[in-house]
C-alpha cells in the first residue's frame, strides 16, 4: 500500500518545518501525535505529559506491556532516575528528601476532574553518597472524607509504619511493625536502639483503656 525507507548513512528525519504537530497513523486514522512542545500522545492530540496513552471512549483497557522472550535471565524493568543540575547538562548528587519517583492512581470525580486516590513515592533519606542511595517507600491515600495523608511508610532501614502521622526512625537494629490508631489503641513506632520486635502502647490516660492483641471470630467470641 505504501512505505517509506531511509537507506543513506547518517540520521534519518521526519520533522515539521513550522510550529505544527506531527501526526502518524494507519487506515486513514491518525493515532500518534508529536506536539510542537515535544510531547507524544497516542490516542490523544493534546498530551498532558511527555508521553500520554489513552483509548479515549474505547471499550477496552489501556495498558503498557513490556515483553522479553530471550533465552536467558533477562528481565523487563521500569526505571525512575533523578539528579540535581543547575545547567541541564551536568548531573549532580541528589539530597536527602528528594523524590526519586512517584506513581499516582486517579479517578474522575464529581467535578469531572481527575483526583488522586492513592500515591506511591520513593524518597531519599539519610546520607546520600557514592554507591549509597538510602530510600524509603511512602504510600498516601485519600480517605472517605476527601483527606489525603500518608498511611504507610517503609524506611530505608526496614521500619514499617502503618496508619500513623508519628513515623518513627529506626535504631541500630530496629525492625519494627507499627499499627496506629484503632479506636483507643496505638502501636508505638518511636522506639530506637537495638530493640527488635513490636511494641504496643496506649497513650490515653482514660481509665479502662489498655493495649493488647485480640483474636476474634464470629460476632462476639475471642481467644
Amino acid at each position: 500500500i505504501g512505505q517509506m525507507e531511509f537507506s543513506s548513512a547518517g540520521p534519518s528525519q521526519i520533522v515539521t518545518r513550522t510550529s505544527a504537530s506531527l501526526a502518524l497513523g494507519s487506515n486513514n486514522v491518525k493515532t500518534l501525535y508529536i506536539t510542537d512542545d515535544d510531547r507524544v500522545g497516542i490516542g490523544t492530540t493534546s498530551p498532558d505529559a511527555k508521553l500520554e496513552v489513552t483509548d479515549g471512549l474505547g471499550q477496552v483497557s489501556t495498558g503498557l506491556i513490556l515483553h522479553n522472550q530471550r533465552h536467558g535471565n533477562n528481565n523487563n524493568y521500569l526505571r525512575f532516575q533523578k539528579a540535581r543540575t543547575s545547567d541541564s547538562t551536568n548531573e549532580t548528587i541528589v539530597s536527602s528528601g528528594d523524590y526519586l519517583g512517584q506513581i499516582d492512581f486517579q479517578g474522575c470525580d464529581a467535578n469531572n476532574a481527575y483526583h488522586t486516590g492513592l500515591s506511591i513515592y520513593a524518597i531519599t533519606e539519610g546520607t546520600v553518597q557514592s554507591d549509597q542511595m538510602p530510600t524509603g517507600l511512602h504510600i498516601y491515600t485519600c480517605n472517605t472524607s476527601g483527606t489525603t495523608a500518608e498511611k504507610m511508610r517503609l524506611s530505608a532501614d526496614g521500619l514499617l509504619t502503618i496508619g500513623t502521622s508519628g513515623f518513627g526512625s529506626a535504631g541500630t537494629t530496629l525492625k519494627q511493625l507499627g499499627l496506629a490508631w484503632s479506636t483507643s489503641t496505638y502501636w508505638d513506632t518511636t522506639n530506637t536502639g537495638t530493640f527488635t520486635g513490636m511494641a504496643i502502647s496506649n497513650p490515653h490516660a482514660d481509665a479502662g483503656t489498655g493495649a493488647g492483641i485480640q483474636f476474634s471470630h464470629g460476632a462476639s467470641s475471642s481467644g
